[in-house]
């Protein structure tokens, strides 16, 4: 889940049932990257359900069609300005559903079964690589594979700028409650259209700010990770992903230990990444982006769009320090930054980062997120379906960590690093995953000893930072 608190309201949210408006700070920030990167994947959000049983072709239809007219979000088309100061626009469309159908040919021999899954998410991938057209739309994308008699894979693509993780589970919630014929219930008060325009309408809170500019005053600001390629002058968007599994016996003892310590499982899982980090750059301070959500109202919970945000997280990883003495730092550290969350990053880094370096993002070149659950829970009535995710080819920052949940019920997760393939090889990305889970697994077993004694990542055949 992603980190939030809920900040008290007494404003509202104007409703004026707009059709067009400006974009919100942080789909401003990711639109401008998109057009220095147009017709790359680096911010398609694709979850796949695999479906068996007798799936109603033409029911699925029409429940993607009501879900689609109930959340103007599904329906949102971005455009440059056209007169000064030429802000970037977004424009509410009309209902316009497709879903079609592609037959699998695969073999169907003896292990024709395994054969067409691993086809149709050969398939799939592709399809979740496959960029969005921001000014024609539409960002969203629903296909459906058939891979054999009564097995389906629906595959469901959003572009960030309309989505983020809860949206993801709004839609499958609202779709399924549409497949089984539940009555609809009266669309969201507020669309983000309104949410956008009120936040951009906003002041920027000057106290913030300058907690923001105390905090991170005399910061490095550039992670120098070791790479394999040099860096070129220019960040590519050109990524790609590791899989890795994170089995009960790895996460139960880590799991057991947040308990322990008080902590979360996210901030022990986070001060692990940036321990990790930390030691790969030789760096003791070390800055990760993680994802914080704005849905700090009611009215926003059930809406899909894009309301969430990356934060920096200043993590001291002093060789001295004990792991779980710098996991309570790590926790109060993220509560700080929760409670300055009104500052955006890109407003950060204005102010913190005015001369950019084009060959790295600006502020943070590490992402991290963690999810308790599996990343999706899908159902339709009547069929037995499993969410997969797909993560995209596209690379935001150098290294970007995601750790979830494999299934609910279990303590089996998937680790998947997204990397920048100017810079790494997928041997070497493979080896960190190795390295990160022995770092995490040592770290748990001892959290008092110092961060200092905790496996090097030479032993695992990873280079030395230049």
């Amino acid at each position: 889940m992603i980190e939030k608190i809920t900040a008290d309201a007494p404003d509202t949210i104007p409703v004026p049932g707009r059709t067009a408006g400006p974009l919100s700070g942080a789909q401003r920030a990711l639109y401008l990257v998109e057009l220095l990167h147009p017709g790359t994947p680096m911010y398609n959000i694709t979850v796949a359900v695999r479906l068996e049983g007798p799936l109603d072709v033409p029911r699925l239809r029409s429940a993607l069609a009501r879900v689609v007219a109930r959340h103007d979000a599904l329906r949102t088309t971005f455009a440059p300005g056209t007169a000064p100061p030429f802000e970037p626009v977004q424009r509410i469309g009309d209902p316009d559903v497709e879903l079609p159908v592609v037959e699998l040919d695969a073999d169907r021999d003896a292990d024709g079964t395994e054969v067409a899954d691993a086809a149709a998410l050969r398939l799939a991938q592709t399809w979740a690589d496959e960029p969005f057209d921001l000014e024609r739309g539409p960002l969203l994308r629903t296909r459906l594979l058939v891979t054999g008699p009564e097995r389906h894979l629906l595959v469901v693509t959003m572009h960030q700028l309309v989505s983020d993780g809860p949206s993801l589970q709004v839609f499958f919630d609202e779709l399924a409650q549409a497949y089984a014929g539940e009555p609809e219930t009266p669309p969201p008060a507020v669309r983000f259209a309104d949410y956008a325009a009120w936040q951009r309408a906003r002041p920027v809170d000057a106290e913030q700010l300058g907690w923001w500019r105390e905090r991170l005053a005399g910061v490095p600001m550039v992670l120098r990770l070791p790479t394999d390629k040099p860096r070129p002058p220019v960040a590519g968007p050109h990524g790609g992903n590791h899989r890795h599994p994170l089995r009960a016996a790895v996460m139960t003892p880590a799991l057991q230990l947040a308990q322990r310590l008080r902590v979360t499982p996210f901030v022990l899982v986070l001060t692990a990444y940036a321990t990790f980090l930390s030691r790969l750059a030789r760096s003791r301070d070390v800055l990760v982006g993680v994802p914080v959500s704005a849905r700090d109202r009611v009215e926003l919970e059930s809406v899909i769009g894009f309301f969430a945000t990356t934060l920096p997280v200043l993590v001291e990883a002093h060789a001295d320090r004990g792991f779980a003495d710098l996991c309570r730092s790590v926790q109060g550290e993220l509560l700080d930054v929760l409670t300055h969350r009104e500052v955006s990053m890109e407003q950060l880094a204005q102010e913190l980062a005015p001369e950019r370096d084009p060959g790295h993002a600006p502020l943070v070149q590490a992402f991290f997120s963690f999810e308790q659950e599996p990343i999706v829970s899908a159902r339709l009535a009547g069929l037995r379906a499993t969410a997969i995710d797909l993560p995209p080819t596209g690379a935001k920052v150098d290294l970007d960590m995601l750790v979830f949940r494999s299934a609910a019920g279990g303590d089996d997760f998937d680790l998947t690093l997204t990397y920048r393939a100017d810079l790494f090889e997928a041997a070497t990305v493979a080896r960190m995953a190795v390295y990160f889970e022995r770092l995490l697994s040592a770290a748990v077993a001892a959290p008092d000893a110092p961060v200092r004694t905790l496996p090097e990542p030479a032993a695992d055949g990873l280079p030395a930072p230049a």
